[in-house]
């Protein structure tokens, strides 16, 4: 006989009792979306219920930017339906909830982070099946996770915070759909949006911070990986440039002085560090124009020459009378006889 499905729990849940729990995925929102789902639902529009975790009652599993809009409103409950699932379930509704708004790269592979925990017996490509994402994701985003403490992601959040889209007041605050990533072969930056190709860190310009772990420990590691990611935010590298900034480092040199001028750059080239991997532009400074005198003593410095305004402003006169003497000597007799130049 079939199971007899359980009815909902829905319940009116007081706004200032709910948090939005490590585990959901959802770090950053847009500021115009959550004013435009505020402006909606200020004119009456009506909303869907968000979902909270019955294993403690608080934990928001979709509807973080709905609780957010009640809250600024100052709307005392929210309507909410309670899910009795384990843990396990409720990590992944929120995953799968939040795929409708897409997530950046860090917020996607922190919501794969309670996969890692020590004792876990599931492979990358056990992983990759429940996500339906390729195993070699699972493993970038293992190797990446590991080498950034929560300073250097907050960090980056910092630096992603602006690219969120405002789809949160498009469909009205609910997460539907879902986003599956590819194989590893097709770049990560072809599923970010084009906003976030413009600004923040892109998930293969961090990915050579996985060698700071070389040969060290993982705190040294972060502590390295903290320590250049300002350098790389600020100077808006590129990932062969932060390849070069990791060697630099790793060499024990301080990555403020990273293609610093003045710097020595002996050291640059026993790493095997181009110039142009060094991250610092420079402006080509335009070249006076010349003359040095033909009786100039051998070894003099070269003379600067400024033309007389009478030249500057008669130029092209003055040429054209010198070519027309070269080619007629008769006009040039007659120019510059004796009378004429009475």
């Amino acid at each position: 006989m079939d199971q007899e499905p359980k009815p909902a729990d829905i319940r009116f849940l007081p706004t200032n009792g709910l948090e939005v729990p490590d585990w959901n995925p959802r770090k950053t929102m847009s500021e115009p979306g959550l004013a435009a789902l505020e402006a909606y639902v200020k004119a009456g529009g009506t909303i869907p219920r968000i979902w909270v975790w019955g294993g403690d009652g608080k934990s928001v599993i979709s509807g973080q930017r709905r609780l957010t809009v009640y809250r600024r409103l100052g709307k005392l409950l929210i309507e909410a339906e309670i899910l009795h699932v384990s843990l396990e379930e409720a990590q992944r509704l929120a995953r799968s909830s939040n795929r409708g708004d897409t997530l950046n790269w860090l917020e996607e592979y922190e919501s794969w982070e309670g996969y890692f925990q020590p004792g876990s017996k599931l492979t990358d490509e056990a992983i990759g099946a429940l996500e339906g994402v390729g195993a070699d994701w699972i493993g970038r985003a293992r190797a990446l996770l590991a080498v950034l403490n929560p300073a250097s992601r907050k960090l980056i959040r910092e630096s992603l915070a602006e690219i969120s889209t405002d789809e949160g007041a498009k469909n009205k605050g609910n997460n539907d759909g879902s986003e599956v990533f590819g194989n590893i072969k097709k770049p990560l930056k072809k599923r970010i949006s084009k906003s976030e190709k413009k600004r923040g860190l892109l998930e293969d310009t961090a990915f050579p911070l996985t060698s700071l772990w070389n040969k060290r420990s993982i705190q040294e590691a972060q502590t390295l990986a903290e320590k250049a990611l300002p350098v790389i935010l600020v100077r808006e590298m590129k990932g062969h440039q932060v390849k070069a900034l990791v060697k630099w480092v790793s060499a024990g040199n301080d990555p403020e002085e990273f293609g610093k001028l003045g710097v020595r750059s002996e050291g640059f080239g026993k790493l095997g560090i181009k110039s142009e991997e060094l991250g610092v532009k420079t402006e080509k400074k335009a070249k006076p124009e010349i003359a040095t005198s033909p009786n100039a003593p051998i070894g003099a410095a070269p003379r600067i020459y400024e033309s007389a305004p009478y030249v500057k402003e008669h130029g092209s006169l003055i040429s054209g009378v010198f070519w027309c003497c070269l080619l007629h000597p008769g006009l040039a007799r007659v120019i510059y006889s004796p009378s004429t130049a009475a």
